[in-house]
């Protein structure tokens, strides 16, 4: 099967170059008007490794969202960028680790230009159409360490992640990077116009062969498929359409498994909400039980909190009202999807309201403090960590007056 694929300019990164590979290694130029005509079954637009951060953590999630939310929140040290403006893609499991995972982090912004300059040719029909980073088809497509030099940009393969450097900073950063693994020596492709003319300072280099940086990345499609970046609101229309004149049967017994695992789905959804009110119960009991532990227990703790207040009894009636925290409190749990309470405990002396929650997202954390904070609350998160996948975080609540 053919592949078109297309490079970008490295002075505008949208002006595209446009290849045709029908064989291993061979990279034909073609005029995009012709890209409809070539036959191709695979489109790839190959990504910048300069614009794409390439990374690997370990996720542990439910779904699709909640992965890329957990792998920002791994790399959140590492990005330049504020995360509403960048655009996440999960790579599949690694082998003998089923949570560690390649992840790519590329500017929105980027991506809807690239969008943009795939819709403003005409690909072939039925294509398969993908973004992909160079440095990840170089990562996946050479298991040894391996050093591209060539087309004035270099490629640093260290057998761990993978690096794209121009011709101004390669000549001080490649040598860091092979040395920073450890390395003496590096399988070496050149290619023409190369940048370490000088070759690497302490490493032996091993000539493998010479190529162009088209013929290295058509020699790479037909060996590797690299991560591609048209994930989440950037997948391909095709990719989800089944197109209901074709493939109709296929369409109704999908509709039939989903009315079936939406049945199901209700009866879980009850289940679930029914634990989930009994557990928001027992965490009013238990705070009730730690403001008045001189109480019996009882079975309304909103009521009674209410009524030991308007009678002026208990050392809160100079506090903020407990009765009117709890409600704020779970009101904002019940409204935002991803929230678990671990613990909850109230202060007398402070009048604070502390809990200990189990995020599914940033989101949802942010999500939860904009409730509160409307229902007229002070929200702290004095600390936020990761485990097992999900962030644990302590809110701590106050009236604002």
């Amino acid at each position: 099967m053919s592949t078109v694929f297309a490079i970008q300019n490295s002075e505008n990164p949208t002006d595209l170059t446009w290849y045709l590979s029908e064989s291993d290694g061979a990279a034909i130029e073609v005029d995009p008007s012709d890209l409809s005509r070539s036959g191709a079954g695979d489109v790839v637009l190959i990504a910048s490794g300069r614009d794409v951060f390439l990374g690997e953590v370990e996720i542990i999630a439910r779904n699709d969202r909640e992965m890329r939310s957990a792998a920002l929140f791994h790399l959140e040290d590492d990005l330049a960028e504020a995360p509403s403006g960048l655009h996440v893609a999960i790579g599949n499991k690694r082998d003998g680790d089923s949570n560690r995972r390649q992840v790519a982090v590329i500017s929105r912004s980027l991506m809807d230009q690239f969008q943009d300059s795939l819709d403003d040719v005409k690909l072939p029909a039925n294509a398969r159409v993908r973004i992909v980073p160079d440095t990840s088809l170089f990562l996946e497509g050479y298991s040894a360490p391996t050093l591209f030099d060539g087309d004035d940009l270099v490629l640093v393969n260290t057998g761990v992640n993978c690096y794209s450097l121009d011709a101004e900073t390669a000549s001080q950063i490649a040598p860091a990077l092979i040395s920073e693994d450890g390395l003496s020596d590096i399988d070496y492709i050149r290619g023409d116009r190369p940048v370490l003319v000088d070759g690497v300072p302490g490493i032996n280099l091993n000539l493998e062969s010479a190529k162009s940086y088209p013929e290295l990345i058509a020699n790479l499609l037909s060996v590797a498929d690299g991560l591609d970046l048209k994930q989440a609101e950037f997948r391909s229309k095709s990719d989800v359409d089944l197109g209901f004149a074709r493939k109709w049967l296929g369409t109704l017994g999908i509709a039939a498994a989903a009315c079936c695992l939406w049945l199901v789905y209700l009866g879980v959804s009850a289940h679930q909400l029914n634990e989930e009110a009994d557990r928001l119960y027992q965490n009013s009991v238990s705070a009730y039980q730690a403001a008045f532990p001189d109480d019996q227990p009882v079975v309304d703790p909103l009521a009674q909190t209410r009524a030991r207040l308007n009678s002026g009894q208990g050392s809160l009636t100079n506090q903020p009202s407990l009765s009117v925290m709890l409600p704020a409190f779970y009101t904002g749990l019940e409204r935002v999807d991803g929230v678990e309470v671990i613990d909850l405990a109230f202060n007398q002396q402070t009048g604070r309201l502390s809990s200990r929650l189990r995020f599914s997202s940033y989101e949802s954390r942010d999500q939860l403090k904009q409730i509160m904070e409307s229902a007229g609350m002070r929200v702290e998160f004095p600390n936020v960590s990761q485990s097992d996948g999900f962030l644990i975080g302590q809110v701590v609540l106050e009236h604002a007056s």
